[in-house]
C-alpha cells in the first residue's frame, strides 16, 4: 500500500510538472515553415495646426516597404503565451537559429516637415499579416475562447507606447467599390486616445491578449457562423510621435510567431 501511494504521488507530481496543455492552434505563422498568405504595410501620421483647425495629414510624406527577413526573427520557443497581458520577455542571450525568419516593414519619414508650433502630432507604421482560412471552420464563435499572441520589436527608435493591434476576419471581395477582401468582424486592442494601447520597444516581446479583451469595431464573432471566411489579417501597428522615429529612413517594425489559439 505504501508503495502504491508513493507511485500515485509520483504520477501526480509528473502531471503537475507537465503544466497545462496548449490549446487548439487555429493560426500559427512563424515565417519559416508556416508563412503568411500575404503581407502588407501601411503608414500614417498627422499634426494639429497652431490655429486650432482640423488635423493635417502627413500620409503623403511617409512611405513603407514590406519584406521577409530571413534571419531576424525570434525562435518560436520564445513565444510562450502568458495570459491576457503583454509579456516583457527579452532575448536574454538566447541563441537564435540563423534561418529564423520573420516579417518586417521599413518606415521612411525623411520627407516629413513638422511645424515647430504644432499642438500635437502622431505617426506610425503597420504590418498586415494574413493567414488563409479558406474552407476552415472555427472551433468556437466565442471571443473568450481564443487568445492571440505575437512577437514584435522595433529598430531606429527605442519605445513606441501608442501601439495597437487590429484583427480582421475577412471574406472574398463582394459587390462594392474596392478590390479588397470584405471585413466581417474587426477586433482591436488600443484606441485612438491611447486607451489599451501597448508599448513596442527595441527588444522582442511576446504580446498575448484574449480576444474578449479587444474592442469590437465591426460585427461580432457570432457573425462568422455563416460567413465563408477566406482569411484573417493581424495588423500590428507601431505608433508614437514624430520625435520617437526621427526624420530618417532607418525605422523598422519586426513581427514573428503570430498565433491564434483556442484555449
Amino acid at each position: 500500500m505504501m508503495r502504491l501511494a508513493g507511485f500515485s504521488i509520483a504520477i501526480l507530481l509528473c502531471f503537475v510538472a507537465a503544466g497545462p496543455a496548449l490549446g487548439q492552434v487555429v493560426v500559427d505563422i512563424e515565417f519559416d515553415n508556416n508563412k503568411a498568405k500575404y503581407l502588407s504595410g501601411y503608414s500614417f501620421g498627422g499634426y494639429g495646426p497652431s490655429d486650432g483647425s482640423d488635423a493635417v495629414s502627413l500620409d503623403a510624406d511617409l512611405s513603407n516597404e514590406v519584406a521577409d527577413a530571413a534571419s531576424e526573427g525570434r525562435p518560436a520557443t520564445s513565444a510562450d503565451t502568458n495570459g491576457d497581458k503583454e509579456s516583457s520577455q527579452s532575448d536574454n542571450g538566447q541563441s537564435k537559429k540563423k534561418d529564423n525568419a520573420c516579417a518586417k516593414v521599413m518606415f521612411d519619414t525623411s520627407s516629413v516637415e513638422l511645424p515647430s508650433d504644432a499642438t500635437f502630432d502622431y505617426i506610425g507604421v503597420g504590418l498586415g499579416i494574413t493567414f488563409d482560412l479558406a474552407d476552415t471552420k472555427l472551433p468556437s464563435l466565442k471571443a473568450a475562447d481564443y487568445e492571440v499572441s505575437f512577437d514584435a520589436k522595433v529598430s531606429g527608435t527605442e519605445s513606441l507606447n501608442q501601439s495597437k493591434l487590429v484583427i480582421n476576419f475577412v471574406t472574398a471581395d463582394g459587390d462594392d467599390e474596392d478590390d479588397f477582401d470584405d471585413v466581417v468582424v474587426q477586433l482591436a486592442r488600443g484606441q485612438d486616445d491611447g486607451t489599451n494601447a501597448f508599448t513596442i520597444n527595441s527588444q522582442y516581446q511576446t504580446f498575448t491578449f484574449s480576444l474578449d479583451s479587444l474592442d469590437e469595431r465591426k460585427g461580432k464573432m457570432a457573425d462568422l457562423a455563416d460567413a465563408k471566411l477566406t482569411g484573417v489579417t493581424f495588423n500590428v501597428q507601431a505608433q508614437g510621435n514624430v520625435s520617437d522615429f526621427g526624420i530618417d529612413k532607418d525605422n523598422f517594425l519586426y513581427v514573428d510567431n503570430v498565433r491564434l489559439i483556442k484555449k
